[in-house]
């Protein structure tokens, strides 16, 4: 899984570093900063103007950019201006939705050109114990082969991947249509659903011998990605039967 939160400080305040143990000496400063009485005063707002230009950019890619697939997009879509109260004494802490790790590296490489062009420091202390300065370098640099491992993963599984929804519906659309086709379905219904995305619903019938038989599909976006939900019933029809054959037993029979 992805980390839980990254650091992010300003080498415009703190000045640049050249070595681990420099980018360690401001990340530990920094955080013992964190406790003191007046780092638990809400940030002025001159002290935040890299955060909301961060949060800014940020919450924009996370809306806009369809390069990189909604699944890794969506969680950072509308909480990322929110995201400027954490930061204290000159050092953001950005709290990362719980993602797998292969669906999370997209934003991350967002995040680290955000911070780059800012010219802000990247720390993740949890999962990569990585710095990632705004010269593109990274500190320790012996962990450099382990961070282009990540990058050739993402490389090799973009292929794999879906943009958007529109992409995925219409991959997935045909193969709907063809696997109901073959069972002797016919499409009964569909509907464009406009929401905030567009959403996509499919009713196929079939009729058999006791009444028609339905499947529906419905394709949309999940809190952190798709989904695709599928609905079967049967619209069951008994033959005409007479009941009052039947020897019901009244309530208060004994």
């Amino acid at each position: 899984m992805s980390s839980n939160v990254l650091y992010l400080w300003s080498v415009a305040q703190q000045g640049y570093v050249d070595t681990h143990a420099e980018a360690q000496a401001i990340f530990i400063r920094l955080m013992d900063k964190q406790d003191t009485p007046s780092a638990l005063a809400e940030p002025k707002p001159q002290q935040t103007t890299w955060v909301m230009e961060f949060t800014e950019h940020l919450q924009q890619a996370a809306q806009n950019k369809q390069n990189i697939p909604l699944e890794s997009r969506q969680p950072f879509m509308h909480s990322s201006k929110g995201l400027a109260k954490y930061a204290k004494n000159h050092l953001l802490v950005l709290e990362l939705p719980n993602l797998p790790e292969a669906i999370f590296l997209p934003m991350l490489l967002e995040i680290i050109e955000i911070a780059k062009n800012l010219n802000l420091v990247v720390f993740d202390d949890e999962k990569l114990g990585i710095y990632f300065l705004p010269s593109g370098d990274i500190l320790p640099a012996e962990k450099e082969d382990l961070w282009l491992g990540y990058i050739e993963y993402w490389e090799s599984q973009r292929n794999t991947t879906f943009n958007n929804l529109a992409e995925l519906k219409n991959y997935i659309e045909p193969l709907i249509k063809n696997l109901m086709n073959d069972k002797g379905f016919l499409l009964n219904y569909k509907e464009t659903i406009e929401k905030k995305y567009e959403e996509y619903m499919y009713d196929y019938t079939k009729e058999t011998p006791i009444g028609p038989y339905c499947i529906s599909f419905y394709l949309g976006i999940a809190k952190y990605g798709y989904k695709l939900s599928v609905r079967v019933f049967l619209d069951l029809k008994l033959p005409d039967f007479d009941y009052s054959k039947v020897p019901f037993i009244e309530k208060n029979q004994k």
